[in-house]
């Protein structure tokens, strides 16, 4: 299968092995991490997603998994979660720099 813009979700119940090496047209990690408990191998080298640092996705050939399952597994045991919603309060006298950093 080849996938071009991004990943189906769910991942195929059968897929086993996923070569993603240089695709970085997919942006998000997050359909893959429902199905990493049936993955043998995974390799990632060359990806860039939003959702997954990029030092785990290893060098051209090595199969992250393992690094890839610990890093989700380390995220579910501090009971992070994705949040809906964001507020900031940007606290100040007024000057050039907070107005810079808001009009952003």
């Amino acid at each position: 299968m080849r996938w071009r813009q991004h990943l189906p979700e769910p991942v195929p119940p059968g897929l086993r092995r996923l070569y993603l090496d240089g695709c970085t047209g997919l942006g998000v990690f997050r359909p893959v991490e429902a199905g990493l408990p049936l993955l043998e191998r995974l390799e990632l080298h060359g990806c860039k997603f939003t959702d997954l640092p990029d030092f785990l996705c290893g060098e051209r050939g090595e199969n992250v998994i393992a690094k890839v399952q610990a890093h989700f597994e380390a995220i579910q045991a501090q009971g992070a979660a994705v949040l809906p919603e964001c507020k900031v309060v940007v606290l100040g006298n007024g000057g050039w720099a907070r107005l810079r950093w808001c009009a952003r």
